[in-house]
């Protein structure tokens, strides 16, 4: 069966819809964000794929792409909110984490100077299922190369450099990164 944009909205719109936290995760970011918002890392990837392989993966955490943050943050009552390293911000609610990332301050986009559009994003994703997002405005999961990894089940770089650097960051290589992962996420590591 072919995963089409629309087989894979679907599949996502339903198990978000059952989910109480992302109400409460895009109430925050639609308080916080201006212009476009995507749903974007695991949530997308792992539901998707518990979903079309019958493969549990666990808990879900809320990472938010957003085309602009706004000036001053709005901090809805009985939320904190904590800086990233990279002064991004982290809302926090007991077990409820929401990360929200401007798209121009995305390490590809800015180093490169690149235009911060999804297209430039998805470019300079270290690995091939991070590769897609859902589009909160238009409701649409997107991102052909993430979309061909959940086909495929691989887990493969998308972008070398980038999958270097996260690799090095987290002390270990290229290829113990694709194996840890695709195991813990049920596809076939793609090793260089």
């Amino acid at each position: 069966m072919e995963l089409t944009e629309e087989i894979l909205t679907s599949i996502l719109i339903e198990k978000l819809d059952e989910l109480s936290d992302y109400k409460k995760a895009l109430e925050v970011v639609t308080l916080n964000a201006e212009g476009r918002i995507w749903l974007i890392g695991g949530i997308v990837s792992r539901v998707l794929i518990e979903r079309l392989y019958e493969t549990p993966q666990g808990n879900y955490d809320f990472d938010f792409l957003v085309e602009n943050l706004k000036e001053e943050l709005v901090v809805p009552t009985g939320w904190t909110v904590v800086r990233t390293k990279h002064g991004n911000p982290t809302f926090i609610k007991g077990d409820l984490e929401v990360d929200l990332f401007p798209i121009a301050t995305h390490h590809f986009i800015k180093s490169r100077h690149l235009e911060p559009t999804i297209d430039n994003f998805f470019r300079g994703v270290p690995f091939t299922i991070q590769a897609i997002a859902f589009d909160v405005r238009t409701q649409k999961v997107i991102g052909k190369t993430g979309m061909i990894a959940l086909e495929k089940r691989e887990y493969r770089v998308n972008n070398l450099e980038e999958a270097q650097a996260m690799s090095s960051a987290k002390g270990i290589t290229i290829n113990e990164r694709i194996l840890k992962k695709a195991e813990s996420m049920g596809l076939k590591p793609v090793l260089l």
